[in-house]
């Protein structure tokens, strides 16, 4: 069960009272800079969520409140961070990140790797808001209160979270407000239009300055995962020179409806005006231009690893996956206590074939 928070107390410590405007981008500035005073350079892609959050989703009052604290938070982590390091380092022990399609068992094979001694596992308080500011420490109150107002949307994020569990490090790409997680909650097409075709670099820029911080913190090798980096590989490699990429692959036919239902979901939820066609187009534009840029530009150094064959036998996956990227072989025990705690759904199949995926079967129909 996640915990219930009552959202005016938890964010107490961070609403000054003010008029408000919505989607405001000079006002959502201010309420981060009250926070972490500093400049905020880059807000072109600031401007642009705002305006697609306010021309675009138009998501109902209870919605709008969390939706811009996820928006504040990554600003105020983006200034201190700035204020704490202009390091441009990457992190000394190159990260683990698994990513590709969504729906592929990203998530299931994240947390088995996590399982691993030397694993520096990231939880979600702490990608929520990864760098401590002056001052009473509220991030884990922050992060559940976050996860409180998911649950009470009734709108399921398709795997268990938690504010102590590991979870998607595109949150850390909201530093720089450059993340489909927002995508992912509104229907925002304006701003998904402009992310799949914007230079991503700025944002990969800030991913691994917070990445180091992160590895200063607490040392290990950092285990990460957010499916969405498959759309932009060559710049996450040139970024992380040395990360041990570990790409998912499932069959279109069972990955597509699934997202659609996901996405579908949410945006329903949380916006009154949402067009489930739209949001099916934009969404199918998303995942056919991430399978297309997963062909051209994943490299034999990456491990390319099948749906299949994970929810096949899972351990016998873990071990490869060890053996390829140099690693210690894993501890079985643990691994089969975590497999045998957290079953798996049964394989779905699907009749129709999705179009626009041409590239990416030709290359990956193997592993499906």
């Amino acid at each position: 069960m996640y915990p219930v928070v009552d959202l005016r107390r938890a964010y107490a410590h961070q609403m000054p009272s003010r008029v408000r405007e919505p989607w405001n981008p000079a006002r959502l500035a201010d309420l981060a800079q009250a926070r972490a005073p500093g400049t905020l350079a880059d807000v072109d892609a600031l401007d642009i969520l705002c305006r697609s959050l306010r021309d675009d989703a138009r998501l109902t009052p209870l919605a709008a409140r969390p939706i811009e604290q996820l928006i504040v938070s990554g600003l105020v982590a983006r200034l201190r961070l700035d204020a704490l390091t202009a390091d441009d380092e990457a992190p000394k022990t190159p990260p683990i990140i698994v990513c590709g399609l969504p729906r592929s068992g990203t998530t299931f094979l994240h947390r088995l790797l996590a399982l691993a001694p030397a694993a520096r596992v990231v939880p979600f308080w702490e990608l929520h808001s990864p760098v401590a500011g002056v001052g009473p420490d509220h991030r884990r109150t922050d992060a559940r209160a976050a996860l409180g107002w998911l649950a009470r949307s009734d709108a399921a994020p398709g795997r268990p979270m938690r504010d102590d569990l590991p979870d998607e490090c595109g949150l850390l790409l909201r530093l720089a407000a450059h993340s489909q997680l927002y995508w992912a909650l509104a229907p925002v097409h304006g701003y998904l239009d402009w992310l799949l075709h914007a230079d991503p670099a700025p944002a990969y820029a800030a991913y691994r300055r917070v990445l180091t911080h992160l590895e200063r913190q607490q040392p290990g090798r950092l285990t990460l995962k957010y499916p969405a980096h498959a759309l932009h590989l060559d710049v996450l490699t040139a970024a992380l020179p040395g990360a041990r990429l570990v790409v998912m692959h499932r069959d279109p036919d069972e990955v597509v409806p699934s997202s659609h239902r996901l996405v579908c979901q949410f945006h329903a939820r949380l916006s009154p005006d949402a067009d489930a066609q739209r949001s099916i187009q934009g969404n199918t534009r998303r995942l056919a231009l991430q399978a297309e840029r997963t062909a051209t530009n994943a490299g034999s150094a990456a491990v390319h690893i099948g749906h299949r064959a994970l929810m096949a036998d899972p351990v016998a996956v873990v071990e490869r996956v060890h053996a390829r990227l140099g690693l210690e072989p894993p501890d079985r025990a643990k691994l089969t206590a975590f497999i045998a705690e957290h079953p798996r759904p049964p394989r779905t199949t699907q009749t129709r074939i999705t179009p626009g995926f041409e590239a990416y079967r030709d290359r990956f129909a193997p592993l499906f």
